[in-house]
């Protein structure tokens, strides 16, 4: 029997194909859910025409009366959290980075939540609300800036991603300034909800060599192709863990920028990194603020263009 529930699943296991989300709507309307199944049907559309074509306008204004009017019938209570965006297009910047008085942000994407962004403070208050609501396929969590989440909150925050994401399985997870004990980072890398990852962001969370050996090792991220840990007391040690990873195959972009303010890593570990055969398929090293100029012109000639070395000071960590 057709419900809700066969709709999602189908949509979440082909999360970049327009067909099931428009056959979910095609069912939306048959069952009297008309302005949501439009809400599909807009964003789709938008999503598939080039940005200076012709009716996206009239498209753009749809979704905006579309979402004004039915957004607390959709996202429920969690409107009262967050500010609630039409597409991720609608903005101009997304970095994770929470400041006092910033608000939370829910933004949609072909119909569905596809970003939840938020300080870790009303998420772990709130997780059981906020993932009942929107299942988001990018979900950024971060601590106040310059200030770092006490650890205790950050431990909170793993048991709970461990447990709730298995559930979501989004493609995208970002934490910033969410420092936690190693026991719970290795609980949260070991949970299911991590399989779909693309992208995993630990960025100033206080990451040392102990945590990278979980990383290399975890099964769970056998789809991983960018892994940002930016801003961490990382050293060679933890590269060489990461040179040795069994399960980062797919990796193909590596930040770890803006490490100096620590005992930070050399040249050797990024050789080892780039000479792995186990990450066949490493093509990018962001290292702005740790490695200089003659440094990267060596790495350079040494490996062309197989893998870069990208020291851009504009390259933010965050």
């Amino acid at each position: 029997m057709l419900d809700h529930a066969t709709f999602l699943r189908a949509i979440g296991d082909n999360p970049a194909d327009d067909g099931p989300r428009l056959v979910y709507a095609d069912w939306l309307e048959e069952q009297g859910e008309t302005a949501r199944a439009e809400f599909i049907r807009v964003q789709c559309e938008l999503a598939r025409l080039a940005p200076r074509r012709r009716g996206r306008g009239r498209l753009r204004d749809r979704q905006k009366r579309l979402l004004a009017t039915h957004r607390h019938e959709w996202l429920g209570d969690v409107c009262a959290m967050v500010r609630v965006v039409g597409a991720l297009s609608d903005e101009t910047r997304w970095e994770s980075l929470y400041v006092s008085g910033r608000d939370a942000v829910v933004a949609f994407e072909r119909g569905f939540v596809e970003l939840v962004d938020m300080p870790v403070e009303t998420f772990v208050q709130h997780s059981a609300k906020i993932l009942r609501a929107a299942s988001p396929g990018d979900l950024r969590i971060t601590g106040q800036l310059h200030r770092y989440t006490a650890r205790s909150q950050g431990n909170r925050l793993a048991a709970i991603l461990a447990s709730e994401l298995r559930g979501i399985r989004p493609h995208s997870l970002g934490l910033t300034f969410c420092p936690m004990a190693t026991k719970s980072w290795r609980t949260l890398l070991r949970s299911g909800g991590l399989s779909r990852l693309r992208r995993l962001k630990l960025a100033a969370c206080a990451l040392g060599n102990e945590i990278l050996p979980a990383i290399a090792s975890s099964r769970r991220l056998a789809a991983l192709e960018e892994l940002h840990i930016a801003s961490n007391p990382i050293t060679d040690e933890g590269l060489f863990a990461l040179a040795e990873s069994s399960r980062l195959g797919e990796l193909r972009v590596l930040r770890i920028n803006e490490s100096r303010y620590y005992e930070a890593y050399s040249l050797a570990g990024l050789i080892e990194l780039a000479e792995s055969p186990r990450l066949p398929k490493l093509a990018e090293i962001h290292v702005a603020g740790n490695i200089r100029e003659p440094q990267v012109d060596f790495f350079h000639r040494r490996f062309g263009r197989r893998v870069r070395l990208i020291a851009d000071a504009d390259d933010i960590p965050f």
